[in-house]
């Protein structure tokens, strides 16, 4: 399970700061209101959000240097390229703003609820 790190703000209005073992950010923020203490921030710990990200890079990195290039082991079979130049560039922009917004501690389906309010 992730760690996060968070600070927080008692009753009495002393400021604390420690870590929690939580599934995701909501449920780290609930366990928080439940000590009594109002979060202030609540961030996902440097190893497990690098390693995501990173993850997330390499996979974006790929997409892009693999665009319009077709496999030999595709091109025996005679499968068909991808999409058109256009939708693949608007896919990887949206997977990027996806990432960003992820990155920054949003739950992903926040962040594709904020991503589909901000199209239409």
């Amino acid at each position: 399970m992730p760690q996060y790190t968070y600070k927080a703000r008692k009753t009495s209005g002393q400021i604390t700061t420690g870590t929690i073992e939580a599934a995701d950010r909501r449920q780290a923020l609930q366990r928080i209101q439940q000590n009594g203490t109002q979060a202030l921030a609540v961030n996902e710990a440097e190893s497990a959000r690098t390693g995501r990200a990173a993850k997330w890079m390499k996979g974006l990195q790929s997409l892009q240097n693999n665009r319009g290039v077709q496999s030999a082991e595709d091109a025996s079979q005679g499968l068909p390229r991808g999409g058109s130049p256009r939708r693949e560039t608007a896919g990887l922009g949206l997977l990027k703003r996806l990432l960003e917004l992820h990155s920054s501690g949003m739950p992903v389906g926040d962040s594709i609820r904020t991503l589909s309010q901000r199209l239409s």
